[in-house]
């Protein structure tokens, strides 16, 4: 135990001595330390499963006017993605997607109630330019929003899809991989076998010859005749 210690705190002794040396080192290893992945698996992908179907109704909401519900949405996706790992590429997708559907609710938001606290009749281009601008935010956005949405279930669906390709060759090539040794095998159980029988063969061969008359015997039997 103590040599394992001794041998523990040498490498890390010599790992000091080469970040110390080599800076750019010290930085990739402090980047491997920040990268890791510590949670378990599949902890990500029901984290962004969940934001997928509270981005449906971000979509929803954002769709029907209805600002601060998409608002509040949009910040429970942000949180729940935020529990999983900040530095994974599937995770920022959709955390930069929560975090514009957030910004867009609270735009869209202030920029209709602007548009409420002015008035009509005195200046109605300010009143109309706060609210398309509310209303184009709420459409626009909405729609990307949406078509993201789609795309990434159409292309789960898609991938998870039966391959009739893939089901037809499988079996065919466990068949071959099984029939092959079967073949090697009844390939050897016939040649044992015909080595049998030429054993048997010669042995009965043997026995014969060893049977039948010798010539002296034959002449033997003239003389006594």
């Amino acid at each position: 135990m103590n040599a394992n210690a001794q041998l523990l705190q040498q490498q890390q002794q010599q790992q000091q001595q080469q970040q110390q040396q080599n800076p750019g080192a010290a930085i990739a290893v402090a980047m491997n330390a920040a990268t890791q992945t510590t949670t378990p698996p599949g902890f990500n992908s029901s984290r962004r499963f969940i934001a997928r179907y509270i981005l449906w109704l971000v979509v929803l909401t954002l769709m029907s006017g209805k600002y601060i519900p998409s608002a509040i949405l949009s910040a429970m996706s942000i949180i729940i993605l935020k529990e999983g790992t900040i530095f994974s590429g599937k995770n920022m997708k959709w955390m930069l997607l929560s975090i514009v559907s957030f910004l867009s609710s609270v735009v869209a938001f202030a920029c209709f109630r602007g548009s409420q606290k002015i008035d009509e009749d005195r200046a109605y281009t300010l009143y109309i330019t706060f609210w398309l601008a509310s209303k184009s935010i709420q459409m626009i956005w909405g729609i990307i929003l949406g078509l993201f949405l789609f795309s990434a279930a159409t292309s789960k669906s898609s991938s998870s899809s039966f391959d009739i390709t893939t089901a037809t060759a499988t079996p065919t090539a466990t068949a071959t991989a099984t029939a092959t040794p079967a073949t090697a095998t009844a390939t050897a159980t016939a040649t044992t076998n015909t080595a049998a029988n030429t054993t048997v063969a010669n042995t009965i061969t043997t026995t014969t010859s060893s049977l039948a008359p010798s010539d002296n015997y034959n002449n033997n039997i003239k003389k006594i005749d």
